[in-house]
């Protein structure tokens, strides 16, 4: 938000460390945060096993791979169920 009040360049800024990158920042954590809180929730719902591993997996290897695994063993589940 800093970046765009103050007319900087919003792209530069994320190679140079500039507003910009606590903006993305805190738009990841904010992300991380209500992903992990759904996948917690989602996982006891369902009595998925380890739920806590996907939050874990986001963050040792990246949330954008283990939110979307968590997606995918959510749906293989509930079509198990059926």
């Amino acid at each position: 938000m800093q970046a765009v009040l103050e007319a900087r360049n919003f792209l530069a800024d994320w190679t140079m460390s500039g507003p910009a990158v606590s903006s993305l920042t805190t738009d990841l954590l904010v992300a991380f945060i209500a992903g992990s809180i759904l996948i917690l929730v989602e996982a006891r719902r369902l009595r998925m096993k380890a739920g806590w591993a996907y939050v874990l997996l986001g963050l040792f290897v990246a949330f954008a791979f283990a939110f979307p695994l968590f997606l995918a063993m959510r749906e293989r589940k509930l079509v198990l169920a059926r």
